[in-house]
């Protein structure tokens, strides 16, 4: 069993009627229940999440958006001893809508940050190693990278 007290936040403003603004916060400190203090960490928990950006909303022509994505550091384990590492992301999308067509660029990771995919506190014994090892195991997140698109409306 566990336990979960947090706080979760989210807004939305229109600040024109093409240009708008959003962002969600989430905190939470979660523990496991009957194990002491400091061995009650629930792996891979979020303690701070948040997302938002400006978007620019058009029927025709240019349409956009500049976001954010948040995830901090938590625990990997039970006691915390290994630490699952947090990023901050931005990303930007760009279409432009012509007739029936969309033409798209979208970017990702545009300030190229170091961050990890997947992450978990993982038993590991390489060749030669007498005794196993539990370490932060973990898949790296994609660098700064663009992808482009068309698409046509029937």
């Amino acid at each position: 069993p566990t336990q979960r007290l947090g706080f979760d936040a989210e807004a939305r403003l229109s600040i024109l009627s093409w240009l708008w603004a959003d962002v969600d916060i989430s905190t939470s400190k979660g523990t496991i229940q009957n194990l002491p203090k400091g061995q009650n960490y629930i792996p891979l928990a979020p303690t701070l999440t948040a997302t938002g950006g400006i978007s620019v909303i058009r029927e025709q022509g240019f349409s956009g958006s500049i976001r954010f994505r948040h995830l901090s550091d938590r625990p990997a384990n039970e006691d915390n001893s290994i630490v699952v590492l947090g990023h901050t992301l931005f990303n930007a999308s760009l279409a432009y809508n012509f007739r029936q067509f969309t033409f798209t660029v979208y970017g990702e990771n545009l300030l190229n940050s170091e961050w990890n995919e997947a992450q978990f506190a993982t038993e590991t014994r390489l060749k030669g190693e007498k005794e196993s090892v539990t370490e932060l195991c973990f898949t790296p997140g994609n660098p700064i990278n663009f992808q482009f698109g068309v698409s046509y409306k029937f």
